[in-house]
């Protein structure tokens, strides 16, 4: 399930522009992988995203901030710090290196505990955890321990806090849409039936409804609403009520094979409203 991304501007530095900003970049490092004082990680942190974004992702930059040390520095910043704009600047450094290099992500999946810190931040109402989440791709049971679904849903009801500064390459709603189908489609039927149940329960329907009007992660909509209808008959004419059905039939006719299923089950719930 890939979604889309807003790309970083690219250009090429010339190499005392690189040098420069290398230079700058080794003390935050430095304070970031040895210091015991959080407030100066913290600092660092902040100072490391903004060469980053002056960098305009240059491999050199990139290489030298991928290394596994500085990686588990800004983990370890996710699991320390208490600012909100410090864990969202972490997320956004983090998941700048990923999208640009997916081996970082591996470094990331080595250690159990950094996605249990993500759930955690997550779960605590910090929405950019489920961009990393996504950026992560974990399997269904790791998404199962954690009991996402609240969480996900409260991502996509809650309007965003966007930054002034830095632009995170995937919108969290869109990363909360695609992990929540994962999860709904994924293991036996009883917890696909749970978990869209708890969907229903946490009143996400009103919100999804409203993304179909998105082209962007309608597919994942579609599929995550007729969950909720295979799980709960009487939430059919909610959904009924709340939606258009020009954006399904728009899928429909864009989409292959698959999606077409997905479509043709959704209207068929639909028509047996009282079924």
């Amino acid at each position: 399930m890939r979604v889309s991304v807003a790309t970083s501007p690219t250009s090429v530095l010339s190499q005392a522009a690189v040098e420069t900003i290398l230079n700058s970049l080794k003390p935050y490092v430095s304070s970031l992988s040895t210091s015991e004082n959080l407030q100066e990680c913290e600092e660092a942190v902040m100072e490391i995203a903004r060469l980053w974004k002056d960098s305009k992702t240059d491999p050199h930059i990139h290489g030298y901030l991928s290394k596994p040390a500085i990686i588990s520095g800004l983990v370890e910043i996710l699991s320390a710090s208490m600012s909100r704009e410090v864990l969202r600047t972490s997320i956004y450094i983090l998941s700048e290196l990923i999208f640009l290099d997916e081996s970082v992500g591996e470094t990331l999946n080595s250690v159990d505990s950094d996605f249990d810190c993500l759930a955690a931040l997550l779960k605590n109402g910090l929405a950019e955890a489920a961009l990393l989440i996504y950026q992560l791709r974990p399997v269904f049971a790791q998404l199962l321990a954690h009991e996402l679904v609240p969480s996900l849903v409260q991502v996509i009801q809650n309007e965003n806090e966007p930054s002034e500064d830095f632009q995170l390459v995937i919108d969290p709603k869109d990363a909360a849409i695609a992990i929540l189908e994962q999860i709904l489609i994924g293991g036996d039927e009883y917890s696909r039936s749970l978990n869209a149940l708890s969907v229903v329960s946490e009143n996400g329907i009103p919100s999804l409804a409203k993304y179909l009007e998105r082209m962007e992660g309608r597919r994942s909509v579609v599929s995550i609403l007729l969950c909720c209808m295979q799980a709960e008959k009487g939430c059919k004419s909610l959904i009924a009520n709340r939606i258009e059905l020009s954006p399904v039939l728009e899928l429909f006719h864009a989409g292959n094979d698959s999606v077409r299923g997905i479509c043709v089950e959704f209207l068929s719930e639909l028509v047996q409203l009282n079924r």
